[in-house]
């Protein structure tokens, strides 16, 4: 089976949708929910997480987002809240 048929609808997307549907999302929703799934949808999520709040994330959440995530993301990160205190 070819590649091209595998892909979903969402996959099919331009970029500047997806994008849109990110800005509905926060930044801890968009890295659990969409990275890793592709090399595309790893590159726009480097591109538009510059901002990432892990506030209300559960433990094992936040411990899998830093140990795998935010390794390969943190040279595009311009902001990062850990705690809002």
């Amino acid at each position: 089976m070819e590649t091209e048929n595998c892909r979903s609808s969402f996959e099919l997307l331009p970029d500047e949708m997806i994008l849109q549907v990110y800005q509905y999302l926060r930044g801890a929703d968009i890295l659990f929910s969409f990275y890793n799934l592709n090399h595309r949808l790893n590159r726009t999520i480097r591109d538009y997480c510059s901002q990432i709040n892990l506030m209300n994330l559960s433990h094992q959440q936040f411990s899998s987002c830093v140990s795998t995530i935010l390794p390969s993301i943190s040279s595009m990160i311009r902001t990062f809240v850990l705690n809002g205190n």
